[in-house]
């Protein structure tokens, strides 16, 4: 794995050099950050979204079944950009696991 410091400094480096990488490296990691704290609100309204469907169903409140296929769909297809999202964002990092 290399580390944050390689990818903004060695030997050779100025300098100048080191504060332009280290505000390219802050950079890509503000916007990552950013990205990462809207998929997580995003998922977290998800849940809410899921727990209270599933009191819905529980209680026997409205005409939920006419929803649930389309529901279901729905969850389904987020699946895949969500671990999309997640797997660019090991990668971007270097924290894949083995």
């Amino acid at each position: 794995m290399v580390a944050f410091s390689d990818l903004v400094w060695d030997e050779q480096s100025t300098p100048e050099q080191w504060r332009t990488g280290f505000a390219e490296a802050h950079k890509a990691w503000t916007q990552f950050s950013t990205a990462e704290a809207l998929r997580v609100a995003m998922y977290d309204w998800e849940k809410v979204g899921m727990d209270w469907f599933a009191a819905a169903l529980r209680e026997g409140h409205g005409r939920l079944d006419e929803f649930d296929e389309r529901f279901k769909q729905a969850a389904e297809a987020k699946r895949a950009p969500d671990r999309a999202f997640q797997q660019a964002a090991q990668d971007a990092l270097g924290t894949q696991h083995p």
